[in-house]
Formats: C-alpha cells, sequence, structure tokens
C-alpha cells in the first residue's frame, strides 16, 4: 500500500478524484522527486539536490540503492498451456493512488493478452460500497472470473460472496478477503517483509529505545507485516513499542499529521515502521528537522519515491522490497490456470527483499 504530499495542491486534485463509481475522493498519491512537504511548494531537488546527478546540497554524494530482481512467478499458478476460449475478469483495485496498484494494474494488463483474457478493471478508493456497487456492475456484465483488492479484510467477505452466489471464481491479490469462497490468493509474503524491516530497525539503533509503528490494521496484509515486525522486535527486549497510531486511509496526506503527532507526543522515539511507503514518507517529513536527525524510519514497497528518499540520506533508512509486478502477473495466471481445470494452491506467497541505502 504509497508516496509525497503537496499539501493545500492535493487538496485541490482531490476533489477532481472522484474515484469509481462515486467513491469518496482520497488526496491523490503525488510524491515524486519534484515534490515539496505538505504546504510547500519547494522542490526535493533543491533542498536535497538532484538525485539523478548523485550529488546533495551540501556536497555529499548521494548514497546508492541496489534493488533486488523480481522472484519469478510461483510455479503452482501458471497454466499449462493458454486457455483456447477469451474469458472476461473483472478487477477491483483497492486504490490507483499508490504506486504500487499503478504497477500491479500494468502487470495485469501485459499478462491478461498472453492469457486470452480481457480485464475489466475499476477501483474503489478505499470505499466498500463503491467496491460492492463495483462488482455487482461487473457480474451483470457476465465476466468470467473476478480479482478483487479488498478494501476490508473483514468486510469485503459480502461482496465475495456476491460472486459466490452468482458462481463466479473469484481471486484476492495483495488483500485476503477473511470470508466467502477465495480460488487463490496472491500476494507478497508479508510477515517475512516485516521480520526482514524489523530486524534491520533493531539493528540500526543498538537493540534499545522506543520505536512506533503507523499502522492502517484493517487489512491482512498490514496486521501480517506488523506480526512479522513484532516477531523481529521481540527478539530485542531493549526495544519497545510505545505507539501504533494509524490514518484512516494509509496515503502520505491523511498520514503526514499522525506522524507530526507521534514525534510530538514521543520525543525520545528511536524509530518508526511506516507500514507502507507512504506512511514511511509521511514520518520522515515529520522528522526532517535537526532534532530528529538520528531517528530511523523503515518501510515497506520500495517505490521509486522511497528509493530517492533513502539516495539523499535522511532518515528513511530501508524498505521490505515488494515485486507487484509479479502478483499482478501471478494472480492473472492463476485465474487462466483455474479456467483450464487444473489445480491451484488457495495462496501463492511473494518473496520480499531488504532494500537500503549503502
Amino acid at each position: 500500500m504509497r508516496r509525497v504530499s503537496l499539501g493545500f495542491i492535493a487538496l485541490a486534485v482531490a476533489a477532481l478524484m472522484a474515484g469509481c463509481g462515486g467513491a469518496e475522493p482520497e488526496p491523490p498519491n503525488v510524491a515524486g522527486p519534484n515534490s515539496g512537504p505538505p504546504g510547500s511548494e519547494q522542490s526535493a531537488a533543491a533542498r536535497n539536490g538532484d538525485p539523478a546527478s548523485g550529488d546533495s546540497t551540501d556536497g555529499k554524494t548521494a548514497a546508492t540503492i541496489e534493488m533486488p530482481a523480481e522472484p519469478p512467478m510461483p510455479a503452482a499458478v501458471i497454466p499449462s498451456r493458454r486457455p483456447e476460449k477469451p474469458l472476461k475478469v473483472g478487477v477491483c483495485l483497492l486504490t490507483r493512488a499508490h504506486q504500487f496498484y499503478k504497477d500491479l494494474e500494468a502487470a495485469m494488463q501485459a499478462e491478461a493478452p498472453k492469457q486470452n483474457i480481457t480485464l475489466l478493471i475499476q477501483a474503489s478508493e478505499g470505499d466498500a460500497a463503491v467496491e460492492q456497487r463495483t462488482v455487482q456492475t461487473m457480474l451483470s456484465q457476465g465476466i468470467d472470473a473476478l480479482i478483487l483488492c479488498p478494501v476490508n479484510s473483514q468486510g469485503s467477505g459480502s461482496t465475495v460472496r456476491l460472486a459466490n452466489e452468482a458462481k463466479v471464481p473469484v481471486f484476492t491479490a495483495d488483500i485476503a478477503a477473511k470470508s466467502g469462497d477465495v480460488v487463490c490468493h496472491v500476494a507478497s509474503n508479508n510477515e517475512q517483509g516485516g521480520e526482514l524491516i524489523g530486524e534491520f530497525l533493531a539493528e540500526k539503533i543498538g537493540g534499545k529505545g522506543d520505536v512506533a509503528i503507523i499502522d492502517f490494521p484493517t487489512v491482512t496484509s498490514v496486521q501480517e507485516r506488523v506480526k512479522g515486525f513484532e516477531k523481529a522486535i521481540a527478539r530485542h527486549p531493549g526495544i519497545k513499542i510505545v505507539a501504533r497510531p494509524a490514518p484512516d486511509m494509509a496515503v502520505q496526506a491523511k498520514a503526514f499529521p499522525i506522524a507530526q503527532d507521534l514525534l510530538q507526543s514521543h520525543p525520545g522515539l528511536k524509530g518508526i515502521f511506516g507500514i507502507n511507503d507512504d506512511c514511511a514518507l509521511a514520518a520522515a517529513q515529520a522528522a526532517s528537522g535537526p532534532d530528529w536527525k538520528n531517528l530511523v524510519v523503515v518501510g515497506f514497497d520500495a517505490t521509486p519515491q522511497a528509493q530517492n528518499v533513502m539516495r539523499q540520506g535522511g532518515v528513511l533508512k530501508a524498505d521490505a522490497a515488494q515485486f507487484p509486478g509479479v502478483i499482478g502477473r501471478a494472480v492473472v495466471a492463476a485465474v487462466a490456470r483455474h479456467s483450464l481445470g487444473e489445480s491451484l494452491p488457495k495462496s501463492a506467497p511473494i518473496p520480499t527483499a531488504l532494500v537500503k541505502a549503502n
């Protein structure tokens, strides 16, 4: 789930984004190399130097980031052949605001023609009512399968059941549904990623001190990340998780004031885990002053924006990298495999990897 806000500009842009089927507008994910902190029009390049040039305004050479190679698609979801019968598949994304979901959608679109599949793609923009209406419309259009990225792991079971009742097979991507019949769930190994980033943070702060989580506990992917993070932190008795505030949507515009409040209420904080890059970037923005130069922020996603900030040598030190392209291709392949009557696992986890500035 990611990016830097343009403050009042983001609010103006958000008014133009009604989402899928009348969703309540959310501030767009507008982080990027030319974005400033909320309320500022100053660019990151002007503040920190141009990362593409390898230089910063203080004369330091930018850090390097090594992105790991993508893992292969799980063999268990790959069909034995291209289906002969064309398939029409509905896709309801959680959002199009996050870079993760943009990459996921692009990968689905690239894989679909290889599998003789036409995709009907919409996004709920975090609105459960929009999700239900979108899926109802897709079912009325005679889709052969549904790929769902649920708004809420618990509540979206009712959406899954709509498709179950229509005898349309359901596949979930990124976020699991806790009820309803789902053929296969394809997502990052979020617990493994949370453990990777938790161990990194623990080592970076010397195994002691107070840390916090900027959370988003309504979806399984985040629950699993936090579980892995807690598992790693538990191996270090000198570290205490003292707070876990959560915005009502895990986008940077909403996570930024949460991060500000967190830092003001915990002046001795040593580290923050942002459950996605939006939350991590919000924490990094809020901690931009000299008082927080020793804070360690870690995130989850390894978006280009987060990599850019890590190169510039600030408080954002590491990310657990997801591979949305692999997830997108794999879930489309799973639909094709199921249409051929071939077996599928109930879940197909995609490994994550640690990304840090060198």
